[in-house]
């Protein structure tokens, strides 16, 4: 809520989501959600927020769980972020199991690491942050373009502003990581194709029965740290 403040004029927010919200302890979209429905009680002081899915159910079916998306992409205050109605474009990032299912969702209970552990928990990280969207035919390789589409969202209001157009590029970006309401059925066939064309890993989950809270914190510090590699 703090970058939504108004009169900070925030342009881009990343949104690194560690939460716990399924049986496995990932991500399901929970947090968004509730920042959205709070922002909206105190529209008088904070900037509005980007549409998003108004269920937890319709983040797992488009598989918006599973990677980076840019909700907010079409502004349409020109980049004004001051403006009635203006909202920053925010780059979502939700932990998941990825290709090692079980190293990033440790319990906060677990107080100690063994070596192996931490190698395997940062590894993940490192490659949940570098994987970007995957094409649904291809889903374990990374998305290459990945690096290019983070630089085009950071500036994406900046150049809007300026009075600057997308480049093919960023505009081939946006169009691959934006969401919007209108692509969902699009989204859910993509997520049915790449959930089919996924091997099914079966290594033993980190998570424990106590693990109500993933490891929040180090799940966004590591991922950050691979999205810096990406500047």
């Amino acid at each position: 809520m703090p970058l939504l403040v108004r009169s900070r004029e925030v342009d881009v927010i990343f949104a690194i989501d560690g939460s716990a919200d399924t049986s496995e302890t990932y991500a399901n979209g929970t947090s968004l959600i509730a920042t959205s429905d709070k922002n909206a009680l105190y529209m008088h002081n904070y900037t509005a927020f980007p549409p998003i899915p108004s269920t937890q159910q319709d983040f797992l079916e488009q598989g918006l769980t599973t990677r980076p998306t840019f909700f907010g992409c079409n502004s349409t205050t020109g980049g004004n972020m001051s403006e009635t109605g203006a909202y920053p474009l925010v780059i979502y990032h939700p932990n998941h199991a990825g290709s090692n299912p079980g190293a990033t969702n440790y319990s906060t209970f677990k107080l100690s690491y063994e070596h192996d552990e931490v190698v395997s928990f940062l590894d993940a990280a490192h490659e949940l942050a570098m994987r970007g969207y995957p094409s649904p035919e291809t889903p374990t390789e990374p998305d290459q373009q990945w690096p290019l589409c983070l630089k085009c969202a950071v500036v994406d209001r900046a150049r809007a502003r300026a009075n600057i157009n997308r480049t093919a590029e960023c505009q081939a970006c946006m169009d691959r990581y934006c969401w919007s309401d209108g692509i969902a059925d699009s989204l859910i066939n993509a997520t049915n194709t790449a959930q089919n064309n996924t091997p099914s890993p079966q290594p033993e989950s980190g998570a424990t029965s106590l693990g109500s809270v993933s490891t929040f914190a180090g799940v966004a510090a590591a991922l950050v740290g691979g999205l810096a590699l990406l500047a």
